[in-house]
This record gives C-alpha cells, sequence and structure tokens, in this order.
C-alpha cells in the first residue's frame, strides 16, 4: 500500500487524499454555509433605535432590546421566504450528497443555487435596509461559503492545514 519512492506525483497525491479530513473538504463548507444561512432565521436581521427587528415568520429572541418583526411588506416577505428556500436546497443538496442517490451530481448545484439565492436576498435586504445586523451578516457569510465550496471542488482547491511538526520536516 505504500510507496517506496515519494518522488511519484501521483503516489503522493494519494497519500494527501487518504489523509484528507472532512474539515478541509468542500462538503464541510458548504454544511457550515447552510447553518449559517438556517442560523440566520433566529437572530435580527436590522436595528431600529431600541429595539431588534426580524424577519417575517421568525422566532424572536431577547438579546437584551426589544424584538420585533419587519413591516409585513412583499419585500421582507420575499426576503424571509427566499433565505428559507436557499436553506432547503442545500440541505437536499447534502441529503442527495450523504446518501448517495442516483442524483448525487445534483449536489454541487444545489448548493450553488442554494449560495446564489442566499447571496441575492442578503443583497436585495441590504439594498431596502442600511442598518443590518446579526441575522444578515450571517446569512452573507453562509451564502458565500455555500456559493464558493462546490466551486473549489470543481477547480481542485483543497484547503490542507499542516501541523507545526510537519512544517518543520520539510
Amino acid at each position: 500500500m505504500g510507496c517506496k519512492a515519494l518522488k511519484n506525483d501521483t503516489c503522493l497525491q494519494r497519500q494527501i487524499r487518504n489523509q484528507h479530513s472532512f474539515f478541509t473538504s468542500w462538503l464541510f463548507w458548504s454544511v457550515l454555509g447552510i447553518f449559517l444561512c438556517f442560523l440566520s432565521l433566529f437572530f435580527p436581521w436590522a436595528t431600529f433605535t431600541r429595539f431588534d427587528l426580524y424577519l417575517p415568520w421568525s422566532f424572536l429572541l431577547n438579546f437584551g432590546r426589544l424584538p420585533r418583526h419587519l413591516p409585513i411588506k412583499p419585500a421582507y416577505l420575499i426576503i424571509g421566504v427566499t433565505i428559507r428556500v436557499a436553506t432547503g436546497l442545500g440541505w437536499v443538496g447534502f441529503l442527495l450528497r450523504i446518501y448517495k442517490f442516483r442524483f448525487k451530481r445534483l449536489s454541487p448545484f444545489l448548493f450553488l443555487s442554494s449560495g446564489v439565492v442566499s447571496l441575492s436576498s442578503v443583497t436585495y435586504f441590504f439594498i431596502l435596509n442600511n442598518s443590518v445586523s446579526w441575522g444578515f451578516y450571517l446569512a452573507l457569510i453562509g451564502g458565500i461559503l455555500t456559493f464558493l465550496s462546490p466551486l473549489f471542488e470543481l477547480f481542485g482547491i483543497e484547503i490542507v492545514v499542516e501541523s507545526e511538526e510537519e512544517q518543520s520536516k520539510n
């Protein structure tokens, strides 16, 4: 199983791939992005004087300020629905990926579309409101992670973490 000489590039790549952990894979970053989008539904998206403003149909959590829903306007309803759709698309992509269905290759496209939908709703919210809060930032980071991680897989970009001992050997 081991290689006699590490000069062979394919052998070295195989050994690196065997040491590949879940935390450096694109799937981990996609799941983290989806989770952040989901978590953004529980945090305020905007602040106004002494109020924390949440998306419509979100749970109101008290973080020391008075919690309120954003006004029920079509724009805020669309943002609330699209964030939920982005989260749903991401979880469906994750389930397709881990359960090895026939449509396993569809999951990166679902992650990409989840990221696009999340980023578009964040952009639309930013156009409507100047005072953004935690939920907005969580959805923004989640959308970026969900969008970029399948692209990393597509282009072969991999995050490799080395310990100090491995760096000193090199």
